[in-house]
């Protein structure tokens, strides 16, 4: 199956918001966080949608071999504790996401991946 690029955003974006559904957020009559409705929808699915992207651009640093920033990317319980920045992703805002913010960062001191490889445009969206 061929996934397009804005297909690719919105996975990212759904699994982002997937994460913030393991932080305390308001459960909607079925019990669900908005976050988890939206991922449900979009069929996000971590090791297939964002693990690899982690695996080029982040892991290298943000592992549970190499935790810098105290951050590990490895597992979606792993993110939702944060890092020494903070909680990674908060409430239902991507604008508030630590991750986020550093991932499209355009200042080189804080954008990540810090080592100069940007992530592609479909990567971030």
């Amino acid at each position: 199956m061929i996934v397009s690029p804005m297909q690719i955003r919105l996975r990212l974006l759904a699994w982002i918001l997937a994460i913030v559904a393991l932080t305390p957020l308001a459960r909607n009559a079925n019990g669900c966080t908005w976050a988890q409705e939206n991922a449900r929808e979009l069929r996000i699915d971590f090791r297939a949608d964002v693990l690899p992207i982690f695996q080029r651009s982040c892991l290298e640093c943000h592992s549970d071999e190499n935790t810098e920033g105290n951050l590990n990317l490895l597992s979606p319980e792993s993110i939702s504790e944060g890092g020494y920045s903070g909680r990674s992703i908060i409430g239902k805002s991507l604008g508030e996401s630590e991750l986020y913010q550093r991932v499209i960062s355009t200042d080189e001191d804080y954008r990540m991946p810090r080592d100069g490889s940007e992530l592609s445009r479909d990567e971030k969206d």
